[in-house]
Parts: structure tokens; sequence; C-alpha cells
């Protein structure tokens, strides 16, 4: 299963297109913080990750305020996708979040 939950803030937005399939695209850059368990201590994370909206998810979040979401979608391959041999001799030079659904969170959680 591929499927991923961040809490995060927009950091930038890019430039609202559109793809050559007709489809609206928006590439963003997510700023998350949080403080996580790992081996019995804790970890502060804090880090810019890149992401991608497509459709009407995209659409929406160009309209989308100031404050922090909880954003849901999977991770892929920056590059086309290759066959395993391929990746294996030459990895993808990182991973994006594709954001499938995202909802803003308030003080007290999720609206």
């Amino acid at each position: 299963m591929n499927q991923l939950v961040l809490t995060a803030r927009i950091l930038t937005r890019g430039a609202h297109r559109v793809s050559p399939s007709g489809q609206t695209v928006l590439e963003l850059i997510l700023w998350h913080e949080s403080v996580v368990r790992e081996a019995g201590l804790e970890r502060t994370l804090s880090f810019a990750a890149p992401a991608k909206a497509v459709g009407s998810v995209a659409e929406r979040l160009h309209q989308a305020g100031e404050g922090a979401y909880r954003f849901t979608g999977f991770a892929a391959p920056r590059r086309a996708a290759r066959s395993r041999e391929d990746m294996q001799s030459s990895p993808p030079a990182g991973l994006i979040f594709h954001i499938t659904e995202f909802e803003m969170e308030n003080q007290d959680g999720l609206r």
C-alpha cells in the first residue's frame, strides 16, 4: 500500500498550469514540523517536501488560504516509470507527494 498522510503548511505554490492531457496541475512545497518517537526517543522533524496536485484538488489548493492542512495522497518517483532493473542501476532523483485530498486543520484538530 502506498498512502501518505502529512500535516503541513503550504510554503510555496508553483504556477497553476494545464498538462498536455488537459488536467489542471499545481506544484507545491509543503513545510512540516512535528515531534515523533523512534526507538524510545523523541525526534524533532522539520522539513520541506515537494508535492503536486492534479484536477479538482489542484483547483481547490490554488484557492486555499494560509494555515495548516492535513494532506492525503501517495509518493511517486519524480521520473517517469521505469523497469525495476533500470531503477537498481539508476534510482530516481527523489519522490514527490501526490496530493489526492486535503482539509484545513485548526487549533483543536481537523475541521
